[in-house]
């Protein structure tokens, strides 16, 4: 029965966390999002061994999981040539390159106390845009 099971025994701390991540508070508030979702869905008659099993094999695949990181900040048209008359807004190669750095720091701020192992940077699709002859 869930009622056997007391959540707070399991869940995760910055020790346990320190060794294995750059960042062990938002790794441990992170895996403990997990957790506490394992176990506000099982059904309240899940069987305790059952409920045990489910959180023991969320720790172990946050702890052995590696993880890549996929930055793709497509169509982002830097150096295309926008007359804000025609689109409403203005836009340069300034406003595109400071939308993909917020764009990228939002998505690493995202990824923090994940067990990142690689990142692949997709460049292409209209990320660079040239308007002229030259």
């Amino acid at each position: 029965m869930k009622y056997n099971v007391d959540i707070h025994v399991v869940l995760s701390t910055y020790e346990d966390m320190e060794d294995n991540h750059d960042d062990p508070d938002e790794a441990s508030e992170r895996l403990n999002f997990v957790l506490h979702a394992i176990y506000d869905r099982a059904d309240e008659d899940i069987e305790t061994h059952r409920l045990e099993q489910l959180l023991q094999h969320g720790w172990e695949s946050w702890q052995q999981d590696k993880h890549l990181l996929v930055i793709d900040i497509a169509d982002l048209h830097i150096g295309k040539l926008a007359d804000k008359s025609e689109t409403g807004d203005k836009y340069n190669s300034d406003i595109g390159v400071k939308r993909a750095l917020e764009g990228v720091k939002g998505i690493l701020s995202k990824a923090k106390g994940f067990p990142i192992d690689k990142i692949l940077f997709i460049i292409g699709n209209d990320v660079l845009h040239i308007d002229n002859a030259n």
